[in-house]
């Protein structure tokens, strides 16, 4: 269930990535423009109900854990699970960008970056097992994306 939430995550990015493109895009007819921005919106929608299902699934599966201490004192996380799991996806999406056009000047940072966050995650997890109320909020976001409320006016 994790893997497929996490799929539907990465699709929503790769999805996001070219239509965000294609909405840029000063060659294409503004009509085509529009629909990109359209598009851009449902996405985004599937994407942040994609970082949610991926925090309850977390939450769910960390909710009865035994505690156990990690040893590493309170991390620095920029997000809950599903935040850091989707910008790992677009920074890994963005260097193979990067690697494919030839630009290399910034692969560097971006590798460092998907690397901070390979350890957020991972510390994020260990936390997970036994989180103080405060870092429940923090580690499993809550429907903290749900800004969207008409279900209705997307697809």
């Amino acid at each position: 269930m994790l893997g497929e939430a996490i799929d539907k995550l990465i699709e929503a990015n790769l999805v996001l990535w070219h239509q965000e493109d294609r909405r840029r895009d000063r060659n294409l007819a503004d009509s085509e423009r529009l629909a990109a921005a359209d598009e851009i919106t449902v996405w985004n929608r599937k994407r942040n109900q994609a970082i949610d299902e991926i925090n309850c699934l977390i939450a769910d599966r960390f909710s009865g854990a035994t505690p156990k201490l990690t040893g590493t004192g309170a991390a620095l996380l920029t997000g809950s699970i599903g935040d850091l799991i989707d910008r790992l996806a677009i920074a890994k999406i963005r260097r193979f960008h990067l690697e494919e056009s030839g630009e290399t000047d910034r692969l560097a940072s971006v590798s460092a970056e998907i690397e901070d966050l390979i350890c957020q995650i991972n510390e994020a997890f260990a936390l997970a097992s036994s989180p103080s109320e405060k870092d429940r909020q923090r580690l499993f976001g809550f429907g903290k994306n749900k800004v969207y409320r008409n279900d209705e006016t997307y697809r």
